[in-house]
This record gives C-alpha cells, structure tokens and sequence, in this order.
C-alpha cells in the first residue's frame, strides 16, 4: 500500500475474524483508506489495493499474509449493496483492530451507521448462501418435476399425424404446475410466454426436441449432484461453512437486530468446514436457512432498500476535508 493513502482502520478478517481458524489457516487483513486530494479532483476515489505474501501459483499457507483496502468510497458502495466483505468488517471489534489512528473516528461512524444498511433484501447475503445450497444439494421434487415433464414431452414427440406437436407451447398445459415448474408471466417487452422449470425459462416457440435436450442434462446434472452429496465427493466444505455463516449473520440480523463474533454456531459452522458431516445431512439444513431467512426478511420492517443520499453525503464531506486541508 503506498504510504499516500492515509488508513482508516485495518481489521483482521476471515476465519481468525470468524473464530473459524484452524492451522492451516493464513492471516487474512482488511482496510479502508483515505484517497488523496489528487486521486479526489482526478475521480479516482472507487479503488482497492491488494498486498499479499504468498503468489497466484499457490495456496496461502499459515505463515502468509493477505491484505486489501478499500478506499472509503468503495468500501460505502459495496456497503450499499449489503456485500459480505464489507457486513463483516462493520461487525468487527475493536480487538480485531490491527491499526487505528488518527482517523479512527471515520471507522466508529461508520459502524454506528450500520443498521442503516439493513434492508428486506439483503441480496448478497441471501444470494450468496441459496448459491451455494444450489451448487452440491437439488431437491428429490425437482428431480422429480424433471423426469415428469421429460415423460411428458417424449410422449409428444411420438406422437403421429394428425396431432403432432413441434413446439413447448403446444403442450405447456399438459406439463407440471407446481412449486418448481408452470407457465410464467407473459414478458410485456416482446409478448413471449414461458414454461419456466427449476429456475430455466423456455419460450412457448422453443421446439420439444430442444427443450427436451436442455431438460435431459438438468436432469444429468442433478444425477451427479445427487451422487457427490452421497459420497461427500467434490464438495467444497469452505464454501459451504461460508454460506452457512453468511445465512446465521442475515437471521440474526432479522431476528436481534444484529450479530457478533462469534457466532453462536460457530463450532457446527467450524465442524461443516472441516468435512465433519454428510452432505446428505447438511444440505437441507442450508436449504431451511435460506427458506427461513427469506421468510424474516418478508415479515422485517426494514427498509426496501439503503438511503444512499446519506451514506454518499458522508464520503462528500469526508473528499471536501481532504481538498481542503481540514483532514
């Protein structure tokens, strides 16, 4: 980082931050910077700055050192969106404080304006954790929707003269309507309609032989899906203890108005990285968090979204000190 750029705080982050650390675990810092008054009348104030001790070839090691800073405008606007690097840092402590000097106080602001980053929708959060639930777990109902509209469709393709079908439209009555599958909205932009199954949109032109095709490797997909959480094979237990901290973080910000480290799951969260469980046995356990932190969210009296104008107003008198000497 160059000498420049005055620190704001610089916090310890990632599993030590989380109390998720285990031997093999690096030191993981992360900062925010002031910008200077050449970087503020250039516009170069939306920046980060990476220094690390290990090299792109390699994994980290215990002994290597990752560190990153955010100046102040960057790390609001990642704020804003509710992103998970900038939550867990205004979740911090102060004895997860690894430098604080002089600006200290644009760090305690900062963190007393936290709760005005809580909104109903929290998309990264949320996005985040239903991501990664997605990845290795699939449902045994969508599975099963699959292989019901596959069936269907065949039954279509074979049939003869007079009542040939060609396209997904001709049928879209005859296909499953449930939680996973139906017919979606009309888009108003074109005046297409959709079959939309398992999150996949197919016009009602698409032809049978296509959308069959599309449904048959959804349906490998889940097949190999279904296979690894068996055998725990392909499973990236990292990320999995992430979503799974990232989920308890949103609900305890649903249901307390907060959270702190250490998580009260931190040891299951510590267990479920370490490969302690069946993927089997986790996977709808995520799948309940994501359904349950959507359900607060709904019910929460949180607002739709951040009032930018006053988060953007702070860092504008922070850029006008810094111009005018006063910072």
């Amino acid at each position: 980082m160059s000498d420049e750029k005055a620190v704001v705080v610089e916090l310890l982050f990632g599993s030590h931050l989380y109390g998720l650390n285990t031997p093999e675990s690096d030191k993981d810092y992360k900062g925010i910077v002031l910008p200077t008054a050449e970087d503020i009348l250039l516009g170069h104030t939306s920046f980060h700055i990476d220094k690390s001790t290990g090299n792109d070839k390699s994994k980290n090691g215990p002994n290597d050192v990752d560190k990153e800073f955010f100046s102040l405008q960057r790390f609001i606007e990642l704020a804003m969106k509710g992103e998970t690097v900038a939550m867990d840092m205004l979740h911090s402590q102060r004895k997860d404080i690894a430098h604080y000097g002089q600006y200290g106080w644009i760090w305690e602001a900062l963190q007393d304006m936290r709760g005005e980053l809580y909104t109903k929708s929290m998309k990264s959060y949320v996005g985040y954790v239903r991501k990664q639930a997605a990845k290795y777990s699939i449902k045994g109902s969508r599975l099963a929707v699959v292989e019901e509209t596959l069936k269907i469709i065949d039954d279509a393709i074979k049939c003869e003269e007079p009542r040939k079908f060609v396209t997904i439209g001709e049928i879209a009555l005859l296909l499953p309507d449930n939680e996973h599958a139906g017919i979606a909205k009309v888009d108003d932009t074109n005046g297409f309609a959709f079959y939309e199954i398992c999150g996949r949109k197919f016009q009602f032109t698409n032809g049978l032989s296509y959308v069959r095709d599309c449904l048959q490797k959804i349906y490998n997909n889940y097949g190999q899906r279904a296979h690894m959480a068996k055998t725990n094979e392909g499973v990236d237990w990292k990320a999995v203890s992430h979503a799974f901290r990232a989920g308890y973080q949103a609900r305890d910000i649903y249901i307390f108005g907060s959270f702190k480290y250490p998580l009260d799951e931190t040891d299951f969260i510590l267990a479920v990285k370490t490969g302690q469980y069946n993927f089997e046995d986790v996977a709808p356990m995520l799948e309940g968090l994501v359904d349950e932190v959507e359900v607060l969210a709904a019910k929460s009296e949180y607002p739709d979204k951040v009032d930018a104008e006053k988060f953007h107003t702070f860092v504008r008198d922070i850029h006008y000190k810094i111009i005018m000497g006063d910072l």
